[in-house]
């Protein structure tokens, strides 16, 4: 198999076999909802080519909310959040803080599903340790 014929049916069936929830799904643009049944967490997934994105929104806040302070604490290399990277996206709710990670596929063996899964607790974790390390910050 090569990494052409990796799907996004292939890892609807895989997540929802490992106990995570499909919300939403759009084929056309290879998007997938996830919910982490253990959590509530809704993680979107992307597949791009052989390219799996991974990203929860964490918050919205106000643009005038991301001092400084808060900035710095994203871009931290030790601010123990270590799988995942932090983003900031403006919308018309304000701008959004989520996290973010990506696993590149091969093949769709065992190891590609290993790194699917990996990502997306990995994301979970990440998730509720910047919520830890913002919820002073962002009050």
């Amino acid at each position: 198999m090569t990494n052409e014929t990796i799907s996004l049916d292939q890892i609807r069936e895989l997540v929802a076999e490992s106990g995570y929830e499909i919300v939403e799904s759009d084929d056309e643009n290879r998007v997938l909802r996830i919910r982490d049944l253990d959590s509530g967490m809704i993680l979107t997934t992307v597949l791009q080519e052989s390219v799996l994105f991974n990203t929860v929104q964490l918050v919205n806040v106000e643009r005038s909310t991301l001092s400084t302070e808060v900035l710095w604490t994203l871009l931290d290399g030790t601010n123990g959040i270590s799988t995942s990277s932090f983003q900031l996206y403006e919308g018309p709710k304000g701008v959004a803080i989520t996290l973010n990670n990506f696993a590149k596929l091969q093949a769709m063996g065992a190891d590609d599903k290993d790194d699917i899964l990996s990502c997306l607790e990995f994301l979970v974790v990440d998730a509720w340790a910047a919520r830890d390390l913002l919820g002073g910050l962002l009050d």
